[in-house]
């Protein structure tokens, strides 16, 4: 009795189930002709231009202005949020934490190989050989959103391509740092952003000009 009943609420929930993913797709879709790209791995929501830019239905316009981290911060908060991107008036400059999940190594993140020479003995006598070990992904800490800290990876691989990042979702992006909201402890000086030339988070004076993404949350 109890297996006829769960089949049954299987059979009845996998609709459901269907109905929300198709919505899904299509909530989507419409969203990336807007020039706005949900992440489905955070549920975060990306201007697909850099601040400057122009999304003409196809692909972003212009040149992208560079500003100073305060200047980052308001700028996004009242000339982005004027004129309501895809009709949202909520749009924020980024954490560092959110904006390390943007970007996209083509060949992989920087793996930390060790190669060294090993001497041993064999039934030929004694003969010197290569041993490879890779010990993973070379990582680095970044302020996290709860107060704590977060490891993510810290660069990408030899011969990715700049912009690191995937240039169907943001086209015509800089490979220059862009700024995050999130200051540097350290240094009340300085702020952190993300360089998308080898893909590294970073830290930068707060009066260096760089570029700007937009990004917005439910």
């Amino acid at each position: 009795m109890l297996k006829l009943f769960l089949t049954k609420s299987l059979l009845v929930a996998l609709p459901m189930i269907t109905l929300a993913s198709t919505a899904n797709a299509v909530s989507d879709t419409e969203l990336m002709k807007k020039g706005i790209w949900r992440d489905p791995k955070t549920g975060l929501y990306w201007d697909r231009c850099s601040v400057g830019q122009t999304w003409n239905g196809t692909t972003c316009t212009g040149t992208p202005i560079e500003l100073n981290w305060q200047d980052a911060k308001d700028y996004v908060k009242k000339f982005t949020n004027e004129q309501a991107k895809g009709g949202y008036t909520n749009w924020r400059l980024p954490t560092i934490q959110e904006l390390s999940t943007i970007r996209y190594c083509s060949k992989g993140w920087f793996q930390n190989i060790e190669t060294k020479k090993v001497s041993e003995l064999t039934a030929q006598g004694r003969v010197e050989r290569e041993v490879t070990t890779n010990h993973g992904t070379i990582m680095m800490t970044i302020p996290a959103d709860n107060g704590g800290s977060l490891q993510v990876p810290e660069w990408c691989a030899d011969g990715s391509i700049a912009p690191t990042l995937n240039a169907q979702i943001f086209p015509n992006s800089k490979d220059d740092p862009y700024w995050s909201s999130s200051p540097y402890a350290n240094n009340s000086n300085n702020a952190w952003g993300a360089g998308f030339y080898y893909g590294s988070a970073s830290y930068y004076n707060k009066d260096y000009s760089t570029y700007v993404r937009a990004v917005r949350s439910d």
